[in-house]
């Protein structure tokens, strides 16, 4: 029995002793691997450089306006307008990588970075889809022989006449899912002036920030002509039905100042860039359910656009180092972007094009908050 627990005991000791042996040999070895990172950055951009690896968190909140007009025929409805208000509101993970050369022991003389981002979660919101018909007569005589006298495309005459409904004519709202998120940013900044402690400078870089979303689950109501008791396009989904998707992808070349403080444990940045080529390409398709088609919907509307804008961002970064080569950041960006263009529908009848409209007004205009939490490891 006594040889039994001394035999454990033995073992018990052997074992914590050889896990601390690897332990430090696991130290060493991660020590070896950073100087041999660090010795490799320096010998590349000079004694004063520094490589950063970080691993991001981030929370985005902010919403994309689509939105077109068109001039159509009278009995196609005139004068029409279009707006979808897409959220988001999601977190997203990615990370960082920053090449810096300092100008003094704490403060950098210029960096370049790199940030990728991709979405975590799905449900981002209430999307709103709002439409104003201004020949609401000629546009439901098409479908309703309103005037009783088998001729359509604008035949109805008074007491029709209030049919012609002056203001929002059909708005929905759905639940949103963020489908695809990517965030790409890619910039460079230099400190024109670097004193002991602050820099002033400036920056430029290129981002891609792509978003593919969809509505489920529609709840609309229809006004006027188009509420209970006329043509009534009041609908609640009750049968988890996608209805709309929309693809977006922006490109925002900038250009900006920046300012940094740095300290011997503690630095804080802040930037203003501005971008006046803003490039959106994005597509919008009408999914409208059909009981003849696969998976409960049929292709019936795609809206393809282009448009070419300007946005601005301001965004401040703290960072502290608790540990030597550890170093935890918070940053918040916001931006703001407007953009105008033109876009095209195609019409589709069982998955066959049918018909393909002139190009019409089109506009994109988004606002997005970005706060997060970086852990990085200098080298």
């Amino acid at each position: 029995m006594f040889n039994k627990i001394s035999v454990v005991i033995l073992a018990i000791s052997f074992i914590g002793v050889m896990g601390q042996k690897l332990i430090a040999i696991d130290i060493e070895h991660e020590e070896s691997r950073r100087e041999s990172i660090s010795e490799a950055v320096k010998f590349a951009f000079g004694d004063l450089a520094y490589m950063d690896i970080k691993i991001s968190g981030a929370q985005m909140k902010g919403q994309t306006r689509f939105y077109f007009e068109a001039y159509n025929p009278p009995e196609y409805g005139g004068h029409i307008e279009s707006e979808l208000l897409w959220p988001l509101d999601n977190l997203w993970t990615g990370a960082e990588v920053t090449i810096g050369v300092r100008a003094t022991p704490y403060l950098d003389m210029a960096r370049l970075k790199f940030v990728w981002l991709t979405k975590l979660d799905r449900a981002a919101g209430r999307m709103e889809d709002s439409d104003w018909i201004e020949k609401d007569v000629e546009y439901i005589n098409t479908i309703y022989d309103l005037a009783d006298d088998d001729s359509l495309n604008g035949s109805a005459t008074p007491p029709f006449t209030p049919w012609y409904h002056p203001g929002k004519d059909i708005y929905s709202t759905s639940d949103a899912r963020l489908d695809y998120g990517s965030y790409l940013d890619i910039n460079y900044t230099y400190n024109v002036v670097a004193g002991d402690i602050m820099g002033l400078g400036v920056v430029g870089g290129w981002r891609r920030f792509a978003l593919k979303s969809s509505s489920w689950n529609v709840d609309q109501v229809g006004y006027g002509p188009y509420g209970p008791g006329y043509m009534d396009l009041s609908y609640k989904d009750t049968l988890n039905w996608k209805w709309i998707t929309y693809e977006i992808e922006h490109k925002i070349p900038y250009l900006g100042v920046s300012a940094d403080w740095a300290l011997s444990r503690v630095r804080l940045g802040l930037q203003f860039k501005y971008s006046d080529w803003v490039a959106i390409k994005d597509k919008d398709t009408h999914l409208y359910p059909d009981e003849d088609a696969s998976m409960g919907y049929d292709h019936d509307m795609v809206s393809t656009g282009e448009c070419k804008g300007r946005a601005w961002m301001a965004s401040l970064s703290f960072g502290c180092n608790p540990l030597s080569n550890w170093w935890l950041w918070i940053y918040g960006e916001y931006l703001d972007l407007e953009a105008e263009g033109t876009m095209f529908q195609e019409h589709y009848v069982d998955g066959e094009l049918v018909d393909k409209t002139d190009e019409c007004k089109h506009t994109v205009s988004s606002y997005v908050w970005n706060v997060g939490v970086t852990l990085s490891c200098r080298f």
